[in-house]
């Protein structure tokens, strides 16, 4: 619940305002970058979590119908 009510809204947030800053001139490249590889890790991490629970999901349901 937290990646999908709280982290992936604010990598969203992050990501629209560095742009927003990038293209207004408000931060270089780099800056632009470390904030774009924030959102990006964020986004993995909860790819990852996703990736853990239905990979738990699938093992309880193969040892529930042995």
């Amino acid at each position: 619940m937290y990646f999908e009510h709280d982290a992936l809204q604010n990598a969203e947030t992050i990501s629209g305002a560095a742009t927003k800053q990038f293209v207004n001139g408000e931060i270089n490249y780099l800056e632009w970058v470390m904030l774009t590889h924030q959102t990006i890790a964020i986004r993995s991490q909860y790819l990852d979590a996703q990736k853990s629970y239905y990979e738990t999901i699938i093992q309880l349901n193969y040892l529930l119908h042995q």
